[in-house]
């Protein structure tokens, strides 16, 4: 009987053990990110699609259905262009190669995983035909700016991803 018992035990820690995440992804999510290449951990819920994880950038997207996308990039801060995130922005916006891009709303104050952050949304035309929206956060993070970029083809689709994207995604997001 004890030894029933002590097996029963057994399987129940081994089963336990391998349900458990070893990369701290909140509940209903998944590390998107790769571990040891970049500062930060970025989780996606479990049924996004990873698409890429390297030393520069992760991107993941939301289905095969739904190309809603979110990309998280580094970019090194250099004195005299880019100091912070206000001078990266002008530089990035500046830089926008997106036809008819028109910023919405720039500079609102947030934060992620407790630093300072400000977010930004324009929208741009793809071929004259399709315009798409997109929303981004910016914080400075060891010598870098990390930008959290989700992008959605106006209306419905970018409303309904974007509460996830910031109250899940980006809530998330832990700095290393």
């Amino acid at each position: 009987m004890k030894r029933i018992l002590i097996i029963a035990l057994c399987a129940l820690m081994l089963l336990a053990l391998v349900g458990c995440k070893g990369d701290g992804a909140p509940a209903g999510m998944k590390l998107a990110s790769h571990p040891e290449l970049v500062p930060y951990s970025l989780y996606v819920p479990e049924d996004w699609v990873v698409d890429y994880s390297d030393a520069q950038n992760t991107k993941a997207h939301v289905s095969s259905v739904n190309m809603s996308s979110v990309l998280v990039s580094q970019h090194p801060k250099a004195e005299g262009t880019i100091d912070d995130i206000d001078s990266w922005w002008e530089n990035y916006k500046a830089e926008l190669s997106l036809e008819g891009a028109l910023v919405l709303e720039q500079g609102v104050k947030g934060t992620v995983d407790g630093k300072a952050s400000k977010s930004y949304t324009y929208s741009a035309t793809i071929n004259d035909e399709l315009t798409y929206k997109y929303y981004m956060t910016a914080v400075e993070h060891n010598g870098e700016i990390i930008a959290i970029l989700y992008g959605a083809p106006e209306g419905p689709l970018f409303d309904e991803t974007l509460s996830v994207v910031k109250d899940e995604i980006i809530a998330n997001l832990k700095l290393k």
